[in-house]
């Protein structure tokens, strides 16, 4: 039975006599639970063990991919079921009176996202290690159509698969968008994107698309700002482990090196735990102070006066030694926020023990240096 032999069936839209409309769901019954529905690898099977989608993803996913992907527990995997060249054609139209499931792009890309998305701590999600491993399995050219597909046809490409480990890296991983990106060969352990899924091949069109939907989900080309933002994410947050002196120390040349050559950059470190206190614990920039060797600024004599233990720290004198001179080091401390004045905020009097004899006050100052500017608004009795 040929696809054209299915335009001569009845179909559902077809204007027939009653009496011939037993006829018509009988060839259905027979089609959906007997081997006579055409497949798309030119073979037959019963239409309800079939499933329909575009061409496009048909090309992309073989038989075997179809019995990884989908349940069957019967041990009958489904099938990829004939396609009209034709919309609303009577072949299109018998196929659609067949009920086939539709199992198309939406259905793929809810699967990509069931199995690839990255651990999240609150709902313990993390992606399925068996998946990964059939991904990694592909080739580059497999995988360069993947996102060419992707691009050309999914909706909603950058909301659906930034929290998606998806990215074929140039060391055979699978990474996430944002920890990945185009380039060459930097060393270390930058997550290079595999050149071959957006180089390779003869078709132009299928390399930008893909390198189009990379681009889109948040890869992006390497630069010393995002080195740096990298090395910040693996080596200096709360849980990371400390890296050892001598890389510390290339580290933080480094990070001077950027902000001198880059100040917007400066914004990179202030959630990295990158300084050493004089307390030998680390801290974030805003939570260290400078004073003297690096800046006269007196703040020891205040901070150092509380009795409770509690940010921020004085700067380790380490840093003297670091091979960074002392005027550059402080000059990068104070522009990523390292504290060099006391900051007074605002408050009320709630609790005063003299409250109901007070009139709340403002105060609102800054003390730089040895010197205090502080003005004071209302009353004074506080």
């Amino acid at each position: 039975m040929t696809p054209e032999f299915l335009a001569v069936l009845p179909n559902p839209q077809d204007q027939i006599p009653r009496r011939y409309q037993g006829i018509r769901s009988a060839i259905v019954a027979e089609m959906k639970s007997e081997p006579l529905t055409p497949t798309h690898d030119r073979q037959h099977a019963a239409a309800d063990r079939l499933i329909q989608a575009r061409a496009s993803l048909k090309s992309l996913l073989s038989l075997d991919d179809i019995a990884f992907l989908l349940n069957h527990d019967d041990g009958v995997p489904p099938l990829w079921a004939i396609g009209a060249t034709q919309r609303n054609s009577r072949i299109d139209q018998f196929l659609t009176g067949l009920s086939i499931r539709e199992w198309g792009l939406d259905q793929f890309i809810e699967l990509l996202r069931e199995k690839t998305r990255e651990a999240d701590r609150l709902f313990q999600i993390k992606p399925d290690e068996r998946f990964l491993l059939w991904f990694k399995q592909k080739s580059p050219a497999w995988t360069q159509e993947l996102y060419a597909l992707l691009n050309d046809e999914a909706d909603n490409v950058a909301y659906a698969f930034k929290s998606m480990r998806i990215v074929r890296l140039a060391d055979g991983a699978i990474g996430l968008p944002e920890f990945s990106f185009f380039g060459e060969n930097y060393g270390g352990d930058v997550p290079i994107v595999d050149r071959n899924v957006y180089t390779s091949g003869a078709s132009k069109k299928q390399q930008d698309g893909a390198k189009s939907f990379l681009s889109e989900i948040g890869v992006r080309e390497i630069g010393k700002s995002e080195q740096v933002e990298l090395i910040l994410r693996r080596r200096y947050t709360k849980e990371a482990e400390l890296p050892d002196d001598a890389t510390y120390l290339d580290d933080l040349k480094r990070f001077v090196a950027l902000t001198e050559d880059q100040p917007d950059t400066a914004k990179l470190f202030a959630n990295s735990w990158i300084f050493e206190g004089e307390d030998g614990n680390w801290y974030q920039p805003n939570k260290v102070y400078l004073d003297r060797p690096y800046l006269d600024t007196d703040l020891s004599a205040y901070y150092k006066s509380l009795k409770q233990d509690s940010d921020p720290g004085m700067l380790h004198s380490r840093y003297l030694d670091c091979g960074i001179e002392v005027k550059r080091l402080s000059k990068f401390a104070q522009a990523v926020g390292a504290k060099t004045g006391l900051e007074i905020q605002q408050d009320t009097c709630e609790h005063n023990p003299n409250e109901n004899n007070c009139i709340p006050s403002a105060v609102t100052g800054l003390l730089t240096g040895s010197t205090a500017t502080i003005s004071f608004l209302g009353s004074t009795n506080c």
